[in-house]
């Protein structure tokens, strides 16, 4: 009796998992569905969120990703190894929308030849170059953030996005550069309904801002 009931727990944990299983899988195609068919989450313009349909959806993950080879530019690693934790999710306040995205990277990039640079192809007009190969230790946080307003006078919504992008990193040989970089960038929109099918957007191509 006892041992049947056991089997019985089992079998109902094992139930359990799956039917969470099939749950995140469920809702991460129905997300993955909504960025391909909502055009105000990919769309640079915050304020076209507001024509999104959905009322609440999101994913997260945890990751992991290598490349190797030899066939690359001479300043990328020879060997990555990453591995990390991102999660987004739109949200609908009332008459307000809302997307947030937050992505946390962190590993090694080994054998960098050439550079002492966590962003060696940022040319501002001239690379960098260093003599020595070591392997790199580097973190990366991105944020990405959309609110779009309630419709104005029938007519009118009002919009901003923000992306602010992190990235440390230090090279483990002497001499060992530690290089950091930081970048916020606030996109403002707006969007005119001119009827039911149409709309005219404008946004901001960026205001940027270096650390």
């Amino acid at each position: 009796m006892e041992l049947t009931m056991k089997r019985n727990n089992i079998i109902w944990s094992l139930l359990a998992l799956s039917s969470v299983g099939v749950a995140q899988a469920q809702s991460s195609f129905e997300f993955d569905q909504s960025k391909v068919q909502e055009v105000g989450l990919n769309s640079n313009n915050a304020s076209l969120l507001v024509t999104n349909d959905m009322e609440s959806i999101g994913e997260s993950s945890i990751y992991y990703k290598q490349t190797n080879g030899k066939f690359k530019n001479p300043l990328n690693a020879n060997k990555s190894r990453f591995g990390g934790f991102s999660t987004q999710r739109y949200q609908r306040i009332n008459n307000w929308k809302l997307y947030g995205k937050f992505d946390l990277s962190f590993g090694q990039d080994k054998d960098v030849a050439n550079t002492t640079q966590i962003y060696p192809f940022r040319l501002n007009p001239y690379i960098i170059v260093d003599s020595l190969v070591g392997d790199w230790n580097k973190q990366y946080y991105n944020i990405e953030g959309k609110v779009a307003s309630p419709i104005v006078r029938e007519e009118f919504v009002f919009g901003l996005g923000l992306k602010y992008n992190v990235a440390t990193g230090a090279r483990q040989l002497d001499p060992r550069p530690q290089n950091s970089s930081n970048d916020v960038t606030l996109t403002p929109s707006i969007t005119y309904f001119i009827n039911e099918i149409n709309a005219l957007g404008i946004n901001n191509v960026g205001i940027k801002i270096f650390g």
